[in-house]
């Protein structure tokens, strides 16, 4: 009985300091933010999962900092869409959605899931 409880006290613990995680970031419009969940250690193959909640279809793009672009987007309402990207480690890698207008997004490998504009 005392290690049953035991269990359970370990599993509350745990998950009261636990985070989202994802092996690719997982990029959710809303119609006032936008929230991502990145990975926690980089992939050569990484994968960007854009989800739009939105009321319109989303159309954006995914681009290195150079400004290249990686990959263009069209999500429709309530869908998701993956996109693999093939990167280096050292490029820093950005989503600008184009329509609805927002701000661009960097997308950071290893960091919390975070929105922008931040929460208040």
């Amino acid at each position: 009985m005392k290690v049953l409880v035991l269990i359970n006290i370990l599993f509350m613990v745990s998950s009261i300091f636990g985070y989202e995680r994802s092996d690719a970031f997982l990029v959710t419009a809303y119609s006032n933010k936008i929230a991502v969940v990145a990975p926690q250690k980089f992939d050569p193959r990484l994968n960007v999962i854009v989800v739009n909640k939105t009321l319109i279809t989303l159309l954006g793009k995914i681009e290195t900092g150079e400004g290249k672009v990686l990959s263009y987007i069209s999500v429709p309402s309530g869908k998701s869409q993956s996109v693999e990207v093939g990167t280096k480690l050292k490029d820093k890698i950005y989503f600008v959605p184009m329509a609805p207008a927002f701000q661009t997004v960097q997308l950071n490998v290893g960091s919390k899931p975070y929105e922008i504009p931040p929460k208040e």
